[in-house]
């Protein structure tokens, strides 16, 4: 089944796995979806495959470059710059972030 991780051997053969599993999962939940569907947001979460699929592959690709040049320290600045050099351009770029005044944003309930 495709959405079960394999056995593993390692704590670094868990962590490919697991990566590889999730990736997979990702790709095989947006398989056959037209634009319009990836893209809608049926839930009031606000979130899509399609941002679930960017997000997925901004990390991914901060990653490597952070394994290329373990110095480097990734910021919401850095995030438009890989979209263009992914071909994601136009999506979500980190320089909106949500805000207590968001409709999708609601601050954790307190106890008396």
């Amino acid at each position: 089944m495709p959405f079960f991780a394999p056995s593993v051997t390692t704590e670094a053969d868990a962590q490919f796995s697991f990566l590889e599993q999730q990736c997979s999962q990702l790709k095989i939940t947006a398989l056959g979806l037209t634009d319009e569907q990836a893209r809608s947001t049926p839930t009031v979460s606000g979130l899509s495959i399609s941002g679930l699929l960017t997000h997925a592959a901004q990390v991914l690709f901060s990653w490597i470059q952070q394994v290329r040049d373990p110095s480097l320290e990734v910021t919401a600045n850095d995030y438009a710059d890989y979209n263009r050099r992914l071909g994601l351009d136009g999506m979500f770029d980190g320089s909106v972030l949500p805000t207590s005044t968001s409709p999708m944003w609601s601050p954790p309930s307190r106890r008396p």
